[in-house]
């Protein structure tokens, strides 16, 4: 795998879970 995609997965993971908590919140 290369890192910048590895990187990409990570971002929207943390983008995801950023929105998620707003929406909890």
């Amino acid at each position: 795998m290369d890192r910048k995609s590895s990187f990409l997965v990570y971002s929207s993971k943390m983008t995801w879970l950023l929105h998620a908590l707003i929406f909890i919140k």
